[in-house]
């Protein structure tokens, strides 16, 4: 999956290519198991599967970010850590409309909602806002900083 730099409208679809430690696996399987045998009102997915979901079935998640991981700006640009990670990773620059997302990833709004506030900021039509709210959201889950709430609470 070859993923451009900030070019979030044409998020490719397809299996996210995460990289996983021995632990994270291991920790991340038993975890799966968990979410398949006690939630019956939501469908059983994987986090790489969220790059195939449908857009009606990913407008409906809700960002949330993952505990002990850092977002921040510096030379001009949103940098994120992942809890386990050494280093920071650039994210996108700090006056894209990709920063106004990281408010709008508040825990409560849904990609859906996110994507309608974005449309309203910025004039763009809804579907191209919503190809760009995707593939911020799929970005952050890339650089493990943010995951769908109801994952969350596994």
């Amino acid at each position: 999956m070859a993923i451009n730099a900030f070019d979030f409208e044409n998020f490719p679809r397809g299996k996210l290519p995460l990289n996983l430690t021995r632990q994270q696996f291991f920790s991340g399987l038993i975890n799966e198991i968990r979410a398949h045998s006690q939630t019956e009102k939501h469908p059983f997915y994987r986090l790489c599967d969220l790059g195939d979901m449908s857009n009606s079935d990913l407008a409906r998640t809700v960002p949330v970010p993952l505990p002990g991981s850092e977002v921040f700006t510096e030379e001009g640009f949103i940098w994120g850590k992942a809890a386990e990670a050494e280093d920071p990773v650039r994210l996108f620059p700090a006056v894209s409309p990709a920063s106004y997302l990281l408010q709008q990833f508040n825990t409560e709004n849904s990609i859906a909602a996110a994507s309608r506030n974005l449309s309203t900021q910025i004039g763009w039509d809804k579907q191209r806002a919503f190809a760009y709210v995707r593939g911020v959201f799929l970005w952050l889950v890339l650089a493990k900083l943010y995951i769908p709430k109801e994952r969350a609470k596994i």
